[in-house]
């Protein structure tokens, strides 16, 4: 069985918010830890000075190289998350200390399908923890859309059911402005072992042309980076 998952709370948000991931905060983002409304927030964003030098520790790390290789890794940097108790402490006034910060790192390398998830003090540059992570369970991000979209456009089973508007399909995001010929990316994970999205990085793609959508759905796995096509009649195409 196959469960499709919410691609705006899955993908998008945390390529272009949470995770840093083609979403790096405006320069006049604030540095945490310096106010008190920061403090109280949750989470905070990262200065671009603040994520190159997350990512220029992280990277570092003789563990998060073995998995990087030479290749530059993907790197997918969370926001800043304060720690409730020493914010409470210093809202309150019951510490002059300003409350620290941790990051959310996962390193990533599509060539190996390895990948490492580490957790950072923000203000000391030190790595907290650090485990190795299924490729699975890797943030799909905006640019794993992207590639499972071209993909998908390179298909030859793929350009003949769509037909000849597929090069003016646009990918977007759930809930977007409307444009004539739209392309949508959902995560998907399986939970047949068998399954090649059992473990591997899959998502689905649906096509909106007009009002309506095309009666067609094509997964692709970008980990053995094959495309299926899945008609209404529930034909199934494979190709590789």
């Amino acid at each position: 069985m196959r469960n499709i998952i919410s691609f705006v709370a899955t993908a998008f948000v945390l390529a272009a918010g949470c995770w840093g991931q083609g979403g790096v905060p405006e320069k006049s983002a604030p540095a945490v830890g310096t106010t008190s409304q920061a403090a109280a927030r949750q989470s905070v964003p990262l200065t671009p000075d603040e994520r190159v030098t997350v990512e220029r520790v992280v990277l570092a790390d003789p563990r998060v190289k073995k998995v990087a290789g030479a290749e530059k890794p993907r790197v997918l940097v969370s926001e800043a998350h304060v720690d409730k108790a020493e914010a409470e402490a210093f809202i309150s006034g019951r510490s002059d200390k300003a409350p620290a910060h941790t990051v959310n790192v996962v390193v990533f390398n599509p060539r190996t399908n390895q990948a490492v998830q580490t957790i950072m003090h923000l203000e000391e540059h030190r790595i907290l923890e650090l485990k190795e992570i299924s490729a699975s369970d890797v943030p799909l991000t905006l640019e794993d859309a992207q590639e499972a979209f071209a993909l998908a456009k390179a298909d030859p089973g793929v350009r003949r059911a769509v037909g000849s508007t597929l090069d003016q399909f646009i990918l977007v995001e759930s809930g977007s402005a409307h444009v004539p010929y739209a392309a949508q990316a959902l995560p998907l994970r399986s939970s047949d072992p068998k399954d090649p999205c059992h473990t591997g990085r899959c998502l689905d793609l649906i096509f909106r042309a007009g009002t309506g959508y095309l009666p067609l759905r094509v997964t692709v796995d970008l980990t053995g980076r094959s495309v299926k096509l899945l008609t209404r009649d529930s034909r199934e195409e494979g190709r590789h």
